[in-house]
């Protein structure tokens, strides 16, 4: 009879909450609801009911959830498991309870299956520096830990220098590795902690952001979003994950409520320059400069008899496109690199009609099976992979092969002559798959600056054909402001203010390339190959009656002095408040403000072709 009454208080309690009185009359609320958290036992046909009191006719419950079932009326809510959870985990799901206009959100949880003589999630170590974040499913006596305290943010190492430390799961090795470290660097912070704890690889990181966010970076139902951006799941899933971390004395994960949040340095190397992390606020796996960049520190360690997984496969190419000659029988090249056995490299062509390669090493090799009379250029895709069984991986490259051309193809260097009031120029480029199609520069040269409008617009000049900005330029209706445009123009139909792809593609023409070995620097200290070809170019130019590239007319290519010219091209930076431009005396790829007062020089571009 007490429980009777005490539950009739109760609801009298609940009913009154937010009641509004006068000596008049008593107001019943529009909606009143007694638990926003719910857990059910893990057996199936456990239930919890709630309390409602309103004054609206209809309440709903909506929810997308297999195990649970909701039945609501005005004056309760009865949450019933519908089936048993037979995993190891707390599983989680939102209800919306809906009257009127007035909605109620409650988070339901169901328990876990109760494990025994094994590790969990959430259990201290032997050591009681950390807390077990990953047990094996088929054998939990074996799991990982992450330390409960972490270095804040610091750099990776104070000198940049490569370890060899590559492995993407295995950050105990790669930690091994790193014998100078000191207890402020990030491996060092991890071996000083005591036996057994490492700093992770960028897996293992992977793995911690799993266990932390409750919904795992490679589920299809992830979404990378900032902190304010996450489902509700991942909200409960971050929280309970913290409060186990705080409650045995640790700290938490991402200690930031908005944003990106927090990255952690692995121990898995990009190259002597760069080390990979995770961002744990919005996912990303990223590489950041070793020096200069701060990022914090959590340490592992293994716990029972684990063994890291086999290393996932990695494959790069030397090249992403090939491009082959015309005739039968022609062949290109690219290498390989991968860290399986070589002896799993294979590669699948699109079109095999005409396109066939070898395996050598390394090395592979593609041979046109016939000469390409198609009156086109023709290309296939061809996907190289590396690796066996469920761990491979894959890398397409673009293979072409140049139409034969009946007329006599264009050559580097080749002068068109004016015609019909159209300036003509000097052919810098090829077409590597049509000889028929080249793109010429100007003779002559100006030196202007890139704008005249102090408060100049963003255009979006980003386009690797610098006809494409050019006309962007004009489309704006601010041509006027930006005088290259009209000197451009002015030299006939077609010509074009180059881009800066199009401006580093003459600097190779000039100077014979500007990769591999390469050294920026000024004319004098150049190779004697560079120094050769830059003096036959400016003679080129100057023969034709032009303007050297570099210099004066008495004293261009190699007795060019100092830095050299630079040629403003029509490519903006990302931010569009700058302008990219080429160095070419010493090498430079370099930008500055748009509405510089510094002018530079101009040339233009003009694409030619030949009638097969």
């Amino acid at each position: 009879m007490k429980k009777i009454l005490g539950f009739a208080a109760a609801l009298v309690t609940l009913l009154c909450v937010g009641c509004t009185s006068d000596d008049r009359v008593r107001v019943m609320p529009e909606f009143s609801y007694s638990d926003r958290t719910v857990t059910l036992g893990r057996a199936e046909g456990s239930s919890f009911t709630a309390l409602i009191a309103t004054t609206e006719s209809v309440v709903e419950a909506e929810f997308d959830c297999a195990w649970l079932s909701v039945d609501v009326n005005r004056r309760r809510a009865v949450f019933t498991a519908t089936e048993t959870n037979e995993s190891s985990e707390t599983r989680t799901t939102q209800v919306t309870l809906r009257a009127g206009t007035f909605v109620e959100q409650v988070t339901v949880n169901q328990s876990a299956v109760e494990e025994t003589g094994g590790l969990k999630v959430g259990d201290p170590t032997d050591d009681g520096l950390g807390m077990i974040f990953w047990v094996d499913p088929s054998d939990r006596t074996i799991g990982k830990a992450v330390s409960l305290a972490r270095l804040e943010g610091k750099p990776f190492e104070s000198t940049m220098k490569a370890h060899g430390a590559e492995s993407r799961v295995d950050g105990l090795a790669n930690t091994a590795l790193y014998t100078e470290h000191t207890a402020e660097e990030a491996a060092g912070y991890c071996t000083a902690m005591g036996e057994g704890w490492y700093l992770p690889a960028s897996g293992e990181l992977n793995e911690l952001f799993d266990a932390y966010n409750g919904i795992g970076h490679e589920d299809p139902s992830f979404v990378a979003a900032t902190i304010e951006a996450l489902s509700d799941p991942e909200k409960i899933a971050r929280a309970a994950f913290d409060r186990m971390l705080t409650d045995l004395g640790g700290t938490v994960i991402d200690a930031t409520a908005s944003g990106n949040g927090q990255s952690y340095w692995s121990s898995t190397e990009y190259d002597e320059q760069n080390s990979y992390g995770v961002r744990f606020g919005k996912y990303a796996v990223d590489k950041w400069k070793k020096s200069g960049t701060a990022r914090f520190v959590r340490c592992v360690r293994r716990v029972g008899a684990y063994l890291p997984p086999e290393e996932p496969a990695i494959l790069t190419l030397s090249a992403q496109s090939l491009a082959l000659e015309a005739a039968a029988g022609s062949t290109a090249s690219i290498a390989a690199t991968t860290n399986k056995e070589l002896s799993t490299l294979a590669v699948t062509i699109d079109d095999p009609s005409w396109l066939a390669c070898e395996i050598s090493g390394a090395t592979i090799t593609f041979r046109a099976l016939s000469a390409n009379e198609t009156g086109d250029a023709r290309t296939t895709t061809a996907v190289v992979t590396a690796g066996s069984g469920g761990n491979t991986a894959s890398v397409a490259l673009t293979v072409s092969q140049a139409k034969l051309v009946a007329v006599e193809p264009w050559q580097a260097g080749e002068i068109v002559p004016d015609a019909d009031g159209l300036k003509g120029g000097v052919v810098f480029w090829v077409d590597p798959t049509d000889g028929t199609k080249a793109k010429i520069v100007s003779l002559a040269r100006a030196s202007l600056v890139w704008t005249t409008d102090a408060s100049a617009p963003v255009y979006g000049l980003t386009d690797p054909d610098g006809a494409v900005n050019t006309q962007k330029i004009i489309d704006s209706g601010t041509a006027a402001d930006v005088p290259a445009v009209g000197w451009c123009r002015a030299l006939g139909e077609g010509w074009y203010w180059p881009s800066r792809q199009e401006l580093i593609l003459l600097y190779d023409f000039y100077n014979g390339g500007h990769g591999g070995d390469f050294i920026a620097a000024v004319p004098a200290e150049l190779t004697a190959a560079e120094k050769e070809r830059r003096d036959r170019i400016e003679k080129l130019f100057l023969d034709a009656g032009g303007d050297p590239l570099n210099g004066t007319p008495e004293a261009c290519g190699s007795q060019a002095a100092g830095n050299g010219d630079s040629y403003w091209a029509s490519t903006e930076t990302s931010g569009g408040d700058k302008a990219f431009y080429i160095r070419f005396g010493k090498y430079g790829d370099l930008n500055l403000s748009k509405t510089s007062a510094t002018p530079r020089s101009i040339r233009a571009v003009r694409v030619v072709e030949k009638s097969n």
